[in-house]
């Protein structure tokens, strides 16, 4: 028997556009304020990173800088300056002449003074070298080489008695001491001596501040004997 097919029709059904002839406008509406929206918050999400990047910036810059650290220095009645600890001293210190006369009694006590002692005798050039300087490292050196303390040690006992500190003009003060020496012998001899001292006064670091708090140094130093 033959195979029978159907045709059945359905009308078509009268649907409005919403988007023609302004009919329909809350669908448009509501589709524009979403697209609104997300460009919103498309904007937010880039301004946050870029004031994410902006703050990771001043945080790194802010690390790396070199931090200011405070420092405590007592100035002693006889005008030695000791360091106690973190306070870092402003450029407007005043450093009095006790400080300076201080610094130069013990440069030239350290310097000239020959102890028993060898490890004595190398402290005190040590502190010599702090107390003075760059620029006059290289000079003292050769000075220390063509006269060394360190032959001396075993040989003679120095002691160092210094009587006079005279502020002559500017930078430059003049000095006189005597020296008392002995040696193996226990035989006795004084020597009178006068140097010319020119100080710099330079703000101290992070490196020098523990040993040299107030910033005194030695420039140039010349000695005669009397």
């Amino acid at each position: 028997m033959p195979a029978t097919h159907k045709r059945q029709f359905f009308k078509a059904l009268e649907i409005k556009n919403p988007f023609h002839e302004g009919q329909d406008r809350a669908f448009g509406d509501l589709l524009y304020d979403k697209i609104k929206e997300a460009q919103l918050w498309r904007r937010l999400t880039l301004i946050i990173i870029g004031l994410s990047v902006i703050n990771l910036i001043f945080f790194i810059v802010s690390v790396n800088q070199q931090k200011t650290v405070p420092v405590l220095v007592n100035v002693m009645p006889s005008g030695e300056s000791q360091y106690l600890g973190e306070v870092r001293q402003g450029s407007g210190i005043q450093v009095t002449d006790a400080s300076i006369h201080f610094q130069i009694r013990s440069f030239i006590t350290k310097l000239r003074t020959v102890s028993t002692d060898y490890q004595v005798v190398y402290d005190n050039i040590d502190d010599c070298f702090i107390m003075v300087t760059a620029d006059y490292q290289n000079i003292l050196r050769q000075k220390l080489f063509d006269d060394s303390p360190f032959v001396l040690v075993y040989r003679i006992r120095r002691t160092i008695d210094i009587e006079s500190i005279l502020h002559i003009t500017g930078r430059s003060y003049n000095v006189n001491w005597t020296e008392y020496i002995i040696d193996t012998q226990n035989n006795q001899r004084t020597v009178r001596m006068r140097a010319v001292i020119t100080i710099r006064l330079i703000q101290p670091t992070d490196a020098t501040i523990r040993r040299n708090p107030l910033g005194i140094y030695i420039e140039n130093f010349e000695m005669t004997e009397l």
